[in-house]
């Protein structure tokens, strides 16, 4: 995993406010980790959540996480990173 120093924090930290899952208007448990988009949180983060979200009748979505990370993103990254779960760290490498 990467090491986060306080450069990285400081982008990840820019990266979930502007998303908008940790800006303190979210609702969320876990710093915005456990964000689905559309409002919903997750608990479950051996993998991503992979719901399809229906956000107005021409746009569907599966972002989830800090990081608002699409499934199918998701999979590639998780294969070339070598990531075991959908957890905060792993987030964080992909983010990065």
């Amino acid at each position: 995993m990467v090491e986060i120093n306080n450069q990285r924090k400081a982008f990840l930290d820019m990266l979930a406010w502007s998303e908008g899952t940790d800006n303190g208007r979210q609702k969320t448990r876990n710093h915005g980790y456990d964000v689905i988009v559309g409002g919903e949180l997750f608990t479950d983060y051996s993998d991503h959540p992979r719901k399809l979200v229906t956000l107005n009748p021409k746009l569907k979505s599966t972002a989830a996480g800090r990081y608002q990370l699409l499934s199918r993103w998701w999979d590639a990254y998780r294969k070339q990173l070598g990531l075991k779960d959908f957890s905060p760290k792993s987030q964080d490498a992909v983010a990065l």
